[in-house]
């Protein structure tokens, strides 16, 4: 019987060593060039890291050889590994610094103006805090305003009146909403340009800066989402297996659909990046996580600053059971990053991320 045991888990040991080494395989390879399910499997990178951690220390405490296969499996994902999980902060990141410049990157989930499950708006406390985190320049994905105060465009800027510049790009109204996507600075803007990526919904803007005697573009992206509805997430009220196998079936269409665009999004603002010789800081919501191609595309020419000052998983999106981080600051070697953090501010479904940086 012991060697039944020891033969079954050894079969599931190879089972998650293997969809391991293929989902770090998968995640660099474009969305459109394989099949349509195995796009999203880098979902599943995590859980699977820790799954052939624990099947390493059964086989070590059994005295076993096989702990090996897990131990290829991990040194081969070590990459993507380093970059969703951070081991060690260092101790700069804790201490008090006014040195150099700071920036804000928020989704604002457009202020929230209608009411959460419990009936409450959150907008005001959104605006104050943007108000009042003093940043020298806030990057703000689905930015909106109203037709109607208190949330007028009017009404924002004179709350961010000390933030006498502004990049603001709109791409549509829902009902008497204007949505889109906003960078508002301390510092004179020298150019503004809109990024083109194929998107209705979506944008990224290039700003550039003069930043003390360096002009500094900072580009502030919102790419595609997966569109999923709340139906689709909770999966309950499902009863009949025509109805879940349905259900499942849209969920991974949406999925691929969106990882492919972002995909394609990323390109182009890889490539507006790497066409420039300016000091240049990358940040927004990607909705994508460090073991996506979307990820890898950034992180291949850009340094992702969180691997240098973050700790844990740095979730940056919070929805009750979905936790992701899907919000970056990106550099190029122009800047020099000191500080970085996620504010545990929780009024939106983002946290807001702040970067203290220096010029090169």
């Amino acid at each position: 019987m012991k060697w039944f045991t020891n033969a079954l888990i050894l079969t599931l040991n190879l089972i998650a060593a293997g969809i391991l080494i293929a989902i770090n395989y998968v995640s660099v390879l474009p969305p459109s060039s394989v099949w349509s399910v195995f796009a999203f499997t880098n979902i599943f990178f995590s859980g699977f890291a820790i799954l052939n951690l624990l099947f390493i220390v059964w086989w070590i405490i059994r005295l076993r050889w096989f702990a090996v296969f897990s131990l290829i499996a991990i040194g081969l994902s070590f990459h993507n590994i380093a970059h969703t999980y951070v081991f060690f902060a260092p101790e700069s990141n804790t201490e008090i610094n006014t040195e150099g410049y700071t920036i804000e990157s928020y989704n604002l989930h457009h202020f929230l103006f209608f009411p959460d499950e419990t009936g409450t708006k959150t907008g005001n406390s959104i605006l104050d805090h943007i108000a009042q985190s003093d940043a020298d320049v806030i990057c703000l994905q689905e930015f909106s305003y109203s037709d109607y105060s208190p949330f007028t465009l009017k009404d924002i800027k004179k709350a961010l009146a000390h933030y006498p510049y502004s990049h603001i790009e709109f791409l549509y109204k829902d009902r008497y909403i204007s949505k889109g996507i906003a960078t508002f600075s301390k510092y004179k803007i020298k150019q503004k340009q809109r990024i083109h990526i194929p998107a209705k919904h979506h944008a990224a803007i290039a700003t550039d800066i003069l930043i003390g005697d360096s002009v500094v573009r900072v580009i502030n992206c919102h790419l595609e989402s997966n569109r999923l509805t709340d139906k689709d997430k909770k999966l309950t009220g499902i009863s009949q297996p025509e109805d879940i196998k349905s259900v499942i079936k849209t969920i991974q269409s949406k999925l691929y659909i969106g990882s492919r665009k972002r995909g394609e999004q990323a390109l182009n603002i890889v490539s507006f990046v790497t066409n420039s010789t300016l000091p240049t800081i990358v940040c927004g919501d990607l909705n994508d996580i460090p073991t996506s191609y979307t990820y890898q595309l950034f992180s291949k020419h850009l340094t992702d600053v969180f691997t240098l000052f973050g700790k844990g998983f740095g979730n940056t999106f919070h929805e009750k059971l979905y936790q992701f981080r899907i919000d970056y600051f990106f550099v190029n070697n122009g800047i020099k990053p000191i500080q970085m953090e996620v504010n545990a501010f929780d009024k939106s479904d983002h946290y807001p991320l702040r970067m203290r940086f220096k010029m090169q």
